[in-house]
């Protein structure tokens, strides 16, 4: 039997629970099939079109799942 292991997802919402866009991480353990919130991180408009940033906690936290080993991939 493969060893349990958790893995992470993140992926883009253009209107996440009508609070606008944001990129959303999500985790499940290897052996279930459904995936739980983990964090959810707004992207900011800084006054243009496209001129949409990312936060930076969204940042630390794909270097934090890359120090625990976590493999994630970007989904839907």
């Amino acid at each position: 039997m493969a060893k349990r292991r958790l893995e992470g997802r993140i992926r883009y919402e253009e209107d996440w629970g009508g609070r606008g866009e944001h990129f959303v991480f999500e985790t499940k353990w290897s052996d279930e099939d459904e995936w739980g919130l983990d964090t959810a991180f707004k992207l900011y408009d800084y006054g243009g079109d496209k001129a949409v940033v990312l936060n930076y906690q969204a940042l630390t936290k794909i270097r934090e799942w890359m120090n625990l080993g976590i493999d994630f991939h970007f989904g839907r």
